[in-house]
């Protein structure tokens, strides 16, 4: 595998743009690959460890393409993992509240003379918790939008009259309620956490 820059692959590099939350375009523009060659890596690195988990290939016997291809996937795949992970932790921490430490440093020339540290305490963010609830429990927490389909003559007439805003106006009403019963609901359980 060629280097990229201080010792590191392009798989490598790769990697680490992925781990970070990147995508794959942005990864391969990082590491200097078109996409398509880094969807084939993956593509092949896949096969291989399927081949490998159902016991008709060993890693002993990969080609040194095959194996690096090998490695590259599994880490890739990792990294999308890690990304992933990560960014649910960093949701899930600021839904339960943070504190937030800041520090300024005063100077004198090169010395410094002071330094004051505020820690400063975040409550939860309501908007981290639907964000979790809506994607984690879909079925229960999603927001429902119903949408009506007339199908025939009558739709026809009325359809060149008819003004769509009582349907939003009735949807942001749902909306808003839906959002009363929600906070209403993380009250009482923030109250009967205390």
């Amino acid at each position: 595998m060629r280097q990229v820059r201080d010792g590191a692959t392009v798989h490598d590099v790769l990697v680490a743009h992925l781990r970070l939350g990147a995508d794959v375009a942005v990864a391969a523009a990082k590491a200097g690959v078109t996409r398509s060659s880094v969807y084939e890596w993956l593509r092949d690195g896949g096969r291989t460890a399927a081949a490998i988990q159902a016991g008709t290939q060993s890693v002993e016997d990969l080609s040194p393409r095959d194996a690096a291809v090998y490695r590259f996937a599994v880490a890739a795949v990792e990294a999308v993992a890690d990304a992933e992970a990560q960014a649910l932790g960093n949701v899930i921490r600021l839904a339960r509240g943070v504190q937030r430490r800041r520090v300024s440093t005063t100077y004198e020339g090169d010395r410094a003379v002071s330094r004051v540290e505020v820690v400063e305490d975040l409550p939860p963010n309501l908007a981290a918790n639907m964000f979790v609830l809506e994607r984690r429990f879909a079925e229960r927490w999603n927001r429902r939008q119903q949408v009506e389909v007339n199908v025939g003559a009558d739709a026809a007439v009325d359809s060149a009259t008819e003004s769509p805003l009582p349907t939003i106006l009735a949807a942001l009403e749902a909306m808003e309620n839906r959002r009363r019963e929600v906070d209403a609901e993380l009250t009482q359980a923030s109250d009967g956490q205390k």
